[in-house]
């Protein structure tokens, strides 16, 4: 892993978990978020106090199809039950404050891609 990447999950709406790799560099992090995610507005849910689910903040306008994996993995986690997520999702781990991205450590990957089969 290069120390220019950010390792990151990636969790489509069949459910496939593969790793991916967001720049380092912050304006390009959210770029590629929003091509990874198929939108405009990259939106961040705090899945834990170390972890964080980014997704299509304007998914209810747009409709993709609904993401049963990402609603399971944010349910294992504690949140609302039937809030459902739509389209595709990207966990990464988050940094020292809570605008940073950090690499998610290749256990918490496998883990993540566990949770929700």
């Amino acid at each position: 892993m290069s120390t220019d990447t950010i390792a990151a999950v990636l969790v489509a709406p069949d459910g496939t978990v593969r790793p991916v790799h967001l720049p380092a560099e912050s304006d390009a992090q959210f770029t590629t978020l929003a091509q990874l995610l198929g939108c405009h507005a990259p939106g961040v849910v705090p899945l834990t106090s170390r972890l964080d689910l980014w997704h299509d903040d304007d998914a209810l306008l747009t409709a993709p199809p609904l993401n049963h994996a990402a609603t399971t993995l944010t349910e294992r986690f504690g949140h609302r039950r039937y809030q459902p997520y739509l389209g595709t999702v990207v966990v990464t781990a988050r940094g020292d404050d809570t605008s940073a991205m950090r690499s998610l450590p290749s256990a918490v990957a496998a883990h993540l891609a566990e949770l929700v089969r």
